[in-house]
Parts: structure tokens; sequence; C-alpha cells
């Protein structure tokens, strides 16, 4: 009899330990799982970031580059309207320094529609027909934000300590 009592005594303690086991590494678990997520957002993150440096880093030295050689060659005073050449590279470093503005704020336009569909129409928008399409992003903008164009506040200091 004596035997059996240990046995059911030993199972009940094995399972009761079990038990308490399962309850604590639960939590462990559900960190393990919930931290991998994040690591993988955290990565997708981190690669769409430094995309989206590296792309307006290139926009601009880009940018910089083209109208500064305009500057250095042609010069924009005194205006030189009877140069063809002059009217030429001028009319070239324009079209660079708008679509350099445009797409930046079309970053803004993007990161700032709830959805990509209608983020990429106005963007599409505002590349191809210009500024009245800019102008009536803005205008949406403040009718549905509630007359700010506010974005959202950042703590540059936190960025520099890392």
């Amino acid at each position: 009899m004596m035997p059996t009592r240990r046995r059911h005594r030993h199972a009940a303690a094995t399972a009761t330990f079990l038990r308490a086991r399962a309850r604590t590494q639960a939590p462990q678990d559900e960190f393990a799982k919930s931290s991998s997520s994040m690591h993988r957002t955290m990565t997708v993150r981190s690669k769409q970031a430094l995309f989206q440096l590296l792309f307006y880093f290139a926009l601009f030295v880009g940018t910089l580059v083209a109208i500064s050689v305009t500057v250095a060659r042609y010069g924009l005073f005194p205006f030189q309207l009877d140069s063809l050449e002059w009217t030429s590279a001028w009319l070239s470093a324009t079209i660079v320094d708008y679509y350099g503005a445009c797409l930046c704020f079309c970053g803004v336009v993007l990161s700032s529609e709830q959805s990509w569909l209608i983020g990429i129409a106005w963007v599409i928008g505002c590349c191809l027909l210009g500024s009245p399409v800019c102008c009536a992003w803005v205008l949406c903008r403040l009718w549905r934000g509630g007359g700010t164009l506010r974005l959202a506040k950042l703590d540059y200091s936190e960025n520099m300590n890392d």
C-alpha cells in the first residue's frame, strides 16, 4: 500500500510542479514571441528608415549639385532672357528644384494618408499636375485635420544620444 500512495503523491506533486512551471514559462514564451515579432518589426522599420534616409540624402545631393552647377556656370543675375543657353540651363535647374521639393512633399503625403492607394493618387497628381494638386492636398488636410497641418512633434535630443 505504501508504494501506491507514494506513487500517487509523486504523480500529484509532479503534476503540480508541471502546472506551476507552465505558468511561469508562459510569460517568458509570450515575451520571446513578442520580442521576436518586435525584432522583425524593428528590422523592417529600420530598413524602411535607412531606405528613406538614403533616398532623401541622394535627392538632397542631386538637387544641390544641379542647382550649384547652374549658378556657377550661368549665374542667376543679371537675367539673360535673350540667351537660349542661359534660359535652358535655368529651366532645367527649375525643374530639378521643383521635383526635389515635390518628392519631399510627396513623402509627407504618403506618410500622412491612411491608405496607400489614396496616397499614391495624390503623389501622382502632385508630380504630374504640380502645385494646384499640392494646394488641394493641403486644403483637404486642413479640412480633415481640424484646421492644422501640424505633424507629430519629434524629440531630436533622443535621436542624438543613440
